[in-house]
């Protein structure tokens, strides 16, 4: 198993929170299209881990999505665990997951980590306007098998490609805020038998 990397150019966004009297500012100067382009990304692939320490911001306020080593489920996926628990988005562009939680209650970054979250960059319904080759790819991903799908991209477990073929397909059919609730109904199901309700 090896990790392939690059550096990010910027500077994450838990460094930039500690500048209070440019932060904000930055922050909402950061592209609409591209928080919503993480909020796909971050939802396709189920990222599990984007927090402030993993997005990093140039200065051009263009945004760098670091860390993404527990893609996939990577992080939760246990083959011997009694849940059935293939994946756990936690993003801070994804509205209902733990680290958005944490970012809408933080005061700090002068209180504008919230505007994160991809819908205050959509307009109110929280859909997305797909550009039509990452259509062409969410088909592809939607329609093949994923044995297929596994072995085309090399993923260690099938679990994974069968994820991300649901969650492809979601999105294609239902859109984000939809796809984004069914995914939370899964985790709430695995979270209230892991607690024995």
């Amino acid at each position: 198993t090896g990790i392939f990397s690059s550096p990010a150019h910027g500077v994450a966004l838990s460094a930039l929170c500690s500048k209070p009297a440019v932060a904000p500012a930055i922050l909402r100067a950061i592209p609409s299209h591209e928080i919503a382009k993480a909020a796909v990304f971050d939802f396709l692939f189920c990222a599990g881990d984007r927090h402030t320490q993993n997005v990093y911001v140039s200065d051009d306020a263009s945004i760098k999505l670091i860390d993404n080593d527990n893609l996939l489920g990577e992080q939760v996926f246990k083959p011997e665990s009694k849940f059935e628990r293939a994946c756990a988005v936690s993003s801070l562009f994804l509205p209902g997951t733990m680290e958005s939680w944490r970012l809408r209650r933080s005061k700090y970054c002068g209180g504008a980590l919230g505007t994160l979250d991809y819908r205050c960059h959509v307009g109110p319904s929280g859909e997305l306007a797909l550009p039509e080759k990452l259509r062409q790819c969410l088909r592809t991903l939607a329609d093949d098998d994923s044995e297929t799908t596994r072995s085309t991209f090399g993923m260690l477990e099938r679990v994974y490609a069968e994820t991300l073929k649901r969650r492809a397909g979601d999105l294609l059919s239902e859109g984000l805020p939809e796809a984004l609730r069914r995914a939370g109904l899964a985790e709430k199901a695995i979270s209230d038998a892991a607690a024995g309700e």
